[in-house]
């Protein structure tokens, strides 16, 4: 039995299938941490530029008490 095309031809069907199929599920990824609010990151930059002795534990003890 002969085949029509070549096994080189397939081989590269083969990687381009897989290559699609990886940016696809890259493309369509939309997980991780979501996105601060901007006036909470606009008064964690001011706290800490107000106060630059402080360090990430006192910042978010404040924010704490400010019920942030």
């Amino acid at each position: 039995m002969r085949l029509l095309v070549r096994q080189d031809t397939i081989l590269r069907w083969h990687r381009d299938l897989v290559a699609r199929r990886h940016a696809a599920r890259s493309r369509l990824h939309c997980g991780g941490r979501p996105r601060t609010v901007r006036s909470i990151r606009a008064l964690v930059l001011r706290l800490v530029r107000e106060n630059p002795s402080w360090g990430y534990r006192r910042v978010h003890g404040e924010l704490l008490v400010l019920g942030v």
